[in-house]
């Protein structure tokens, strides 16, 4: 399924989401951004790179975990 949202830029980007169904149950929704122009791995913001990152400089380059993959960029489908 693919939705269009707009988002806070100033927050990071959601990986995934618990969407609660009407009835009962809930269903975990993962995300995949399309049209991303740059995108912090380390900390999900988006509008500069991980080399930018504060994360980066707060705790070093040897101790980076990186919490989104670039799985959650999508491959843009032609019209």
């Amino acid at each position: 399924m693919r939705i269009r949202v707009r988002l806070d830029i100033r927050q990071p980007l959601l990986r995934w989401k618990k969407i609660r169904k009407q009835g009962k149950g809930c269903l975990d929704a993962s995300f995949n951004n399309e049209r991303i122009p740059t995108i912090c791995y380390l900390c999900g913001l988006i509008c500069y790179s991980e080399s930018n990152c504060r994360k980066l400089i707060d705790i070093g380059e040897g101790e980076v975990v990186r919490a989104w993959l670039e799985t959650i960029r999508a491959e843009v489908r032609q019209a």
